[in-house]
């Protein structure tokens, strides 16, 4: 018996895509490639505004670190330069120590001789052996000699002594340069202040120094009641219109006044 194998039909031609389905196609595409570029340039600025506000935390512990180290050392306050203490001004002095080298003591004197008196001044306080607590220099007699408020308790030579001396320290808010400035011993840098770019739209905590007594309680920064102060600041960084604008608020702790006397 003869057996035939069926033959095959004519191949159906094969074709491409069609209009319709490239534009569906391009359609998904462009819909996805969208949300990917969306999702990219949404963790691009939250990263750059991630870092921008870390960049301003650690200018702002290093502010509040300065701040807190220099007014908790604070002999006095008191403006010396005619501006007016207030919530833009602050002005203090803080003890620096002037190394009197190969000194010569005499026990019941109050003359007291050494290498170099260059610095020194009147009222100033000494430490050292052989001082009494509470001393203070009395005057300068010369480059090598000065008179102590009280005698010295002992005859001695080659002695060390410490003199404290007082230097200005003054902290400038301006609101014109949106800048805060410190100012050490009558020297500062404008173009490098402690902080910039303050944003002076900011009503609370608003920008500047508060001043308060021992129990919490505002007063003026020329009350004979101040024990503490404190400032806050609020700083801005990053480019509106392209929506990287971050702020920062930064409050120091109130710091007290340690070397001034409580008052009620």
């Amino acid at each position: 018996m003869a057996f035939h194998l069926p033959t095959s039909g004519p191949k159906r031609a094969s074709r491409g895509f069609t209009l319709l389905e490239l534009m569906i196609a391009m359609s998904l595409l462009a819909f996805l490639t969208l949300g990917v570029m969306s999702t990219y340039l949404f963790v691009g600025k939250n990263l750059e505004r991630l870092m921008s506000t870390q960049q301003q935390g650690v200018k702002a512990r290093r502010v509040i670190r300065q701040f807190t180290q220099d007014v908790g050392s604070a002999l006095s306050i008191a403006s010396t330069s005619g501006t007016a203490l207030s919530s833009s001004y602050l002005e203090f002095t803080v003890p620096t120590q002037l190394a009197l080298a190969n000194c010569t003591t005499t026990s019941a004197s109050k003359t007291v001789t050494c290498t170099s008196t260059t610095g020194l001044a009147a009222t100033y306080a000494l430490t050292g052996a052989g001082i009494p607590d509470g001393t203070v220099v009395s005057s300068v007699t010369n480059g090598t000699t000065f008179v102590m408020s009280i005698a010295a308790t002992a005859t001695a030579s080659g002695v060390a002594l410490n003199a404290v001396v007082p230097v200005t320290v003054k902290y400038t808010y301006s609101s014109a340069n949106a800048t805060l400035v410190r100012n050490y011993n009558g020297v500062d840098n404008p173009t490098l202040p402690l902080l910039s770019n303050i944003d002076t739209t900011v009503a609370s905590p608003a920008n500047g120094f508060a001043y308060y007594n021992q129990d919490g309680v505002t007063v003026s920064p020329t009350s004979p009641f101040l024990k503490q102060i404190e400032f806050a600041f609020t700083t801005a960084s990053g480019n509106v219109a392209l929506g990287l604008r971050t702020s920062y608020t930064i409050v120091s702790p109130r710091v007290i006044l340690r070397n001034k006397p409580i008052l009620r």
